[in-house]
């Protein structure tokens, strides 16, 4: 059942990124989670963009849900799903801080970098935590900056897409966890590699903001104020996002 959501900045963002959506380099959690979870019966992907890792869980999943606020990222989702002839798929326009399913819906749910848009990461975390069965496993994966790199990160974030709120750290992802009630809570902690200019192609920065970025991103170098471990290859520059990979099974 699709819902209208009133317009925010992340949908906004998101749509002037839907064009070149079908070209990010795609994460996928039970990959890069390896044997730590094997994905299974009912799954809702929190946040789904264009659909990419949604679609590659419906392989191992009995049915799963997509869920994002933006429109033009679910008309995608929806084209690589009759692409592919995948049919345990379904496409849901909605809220993170508000998930338009009741209570205990699913026995996985997965977000993949979409909590550092989020305004009220609590609520997103406790949303999540609402629809997983118990004895279901959440599980996420999303940027995670040191808590000594953190402030510098968000704000050259910020620069480069008005709809970042704010990155978590490692303890942070790990505290909201523990607070909201799940156990055996594993992490694994990895770099995404990008190119700046690639990103920069993306996200439609215009030559402004691009030059901006570029000359934070050059100035870092051998620093890494950031924490994003920039460096040069030949004319580009090439650095990576520290993320995190978080599963935990909810309680009673």
């Amino acid at each position: 059942m699709d819902r209208d959501t009133p317009g925010t900045s992340v949908a906004e963002s998101f749509t002037r990124k839907a064009a070149a959506a079908q070209k990010w380099p795609v994460l996928t959690l039970d990959t890069a989670v390896g044997d730590l979870i094997r994905l299974a019966g009912l799954t809702l992907d929190v946040g789904c963009g264009p659909g990419s890792v949604t679609c590659r869980m419906a392989g191992r999943a009995g049915e799963v849900a997509g869920l994002d606020v933006t429109p033009a990222m679910l008309a995608l989702a929806r084209q690589a799903g009759q692409e592919q002839r995948i049919e345990n798929v379904s496409w849901y326009l909605g809220d993170a801080c508000s998930i338009p399913f009741k209570d205990s819906a699913f026995s996985i749910v997965t977000s993949r970098y979409v909590f550092h848009h989020i305004e009220d990461q609590k609520i997103a975390f406790e949303e999540m935590a609402r629809v997983c069965e118990t004895g279901g496993t959440i599980l996420l994966a999303d940027v995670a900056p040191d808590p000594g790199t953190r402030r510098a990160f968000d704000r050259v974030e910020r620069l480069k897409d008005s709809s970042h709120r704010r990155s978590l750290t490692p303890g942070e992802f790990t505290g909201l966890a523990r607070e909201y009630g799940l156990s055996g809570i594993r992490t694994s902690a990895f770099r995404l590699e990008m190119d700046l200019n690639g990103q920069g192609q993306a996200a439609g920065w215009d030559r402004e903001t691009a030059d901006r970025i570029r000359q934070i991103y050059n100035d870092d170098i051998g620093k890494n104020v950031l924490g994003v471990s920039a460096c040069r290859y030949g004319n580009a520059i090439r650095f990576s996002y520290p993320s995190l990979i978080l599963a935990g099974m909810k309680n009673a």
